[in-house]
């Protein structure tokens, strides 16, 4: 009994990043078609099921070490914060860009409009969405999909470090952009996130944590909506 338990956990570790790539796909797949559970004021529990709870017991089965998904303190020195003032730079530049030229927040208007008149309640309930949406985003693809099956290539695989690196933001990029393809929004969104997945992925890796990448997201997703009421 015992060494068949260990067999079937070897195999569950041998198979770990194909196990994580799914994990992710059947989260994303099933939380935008089949299971879209929210509560009255906006709160998405299902996106903190499918994208929090499920594959943290996925990364529990093939077994990586939590301390590995960068939700500890963030190491930051010098050269990150001259690094997080272009990243400041250009992100200012993109959003006259798509203020001013693109029509891309017609999109959001249109949605905040369906909330009703109030821009006070619309921020309001966007916040709340976000306090659901925002963290799971985060965790599913910079803890489990990054953070994950780097520690796999560079602890199990022995890939080089710079290699693993590499191929894992690769792979959240192609994730987070062909996610936002799906979604059926503006194009722009999606070819942003070219630049944007791979900035937060490099911050994730550099700074072994997930948490400033998470508060770019939010800033950024903030900037958005209030830009939207403001026009």
């Amino acid at each position: 009994m015992m060494e068949e338990a260990m067999n079937r956990r070897n195999l569950l570790q041998r198979n770990a990043i194909l196990i994580l790539v799914f994990t992710a796909l059947i989260a994303q797949i099933v939380g935008q078609y089949l299971f879209r559970w929210k509560t009255e004021d906006g709160f998405y529990s299902s996106w903190v099921l499918l994208r929090i709870v499920f594959p943290l017991l996925m990364v529990w089965m093939v077994g990586i070490p939590f301390r590995q998904l960068g939700l500890g303190r963030p190491g930051v020195d010098a050269g990150l914060w001259r690094a997080f003032l272009i990243i400041i730079a250009g992100g200012a530049l993109i959003f006259i860009g798509l203020y001013f030229f693109s029509g891309y927040f017609d999109t959001y208007s249109d949605n905040f409009r369906r909330n009703g008149p109030d821009a006070v309640a619309r921020l309001k309930r966007f916040l709340i969405f976000s306090s659901s949406t925002i963290p799971a985003w985060e965790f599913l693809h910079r803890s489990v999909l990054l953070m994950g099956i780097y520690y796999i290539l560079t602890q199990r695989e022995e890939v080089q470090e710079r290699i693993a690196k590499q191929v894992c933001i690769a792979l959240v990029c192609a994730f987070e952009v062909l996610f936002h393809f799906i979604k059926e929004k503006s194009c722009v969104e999606p070819l942003t996130l070219l630049i944007g997945s791979p900035i937060l992925s490099y911050l994730t890796l550099r700074t072994g944590s997930i948490w400033i990448a998470l508060i770019l997201h939010a800033l950024v997703e903030l900037s958005f909506i209030v830009l939207v009421i403001l026009s």
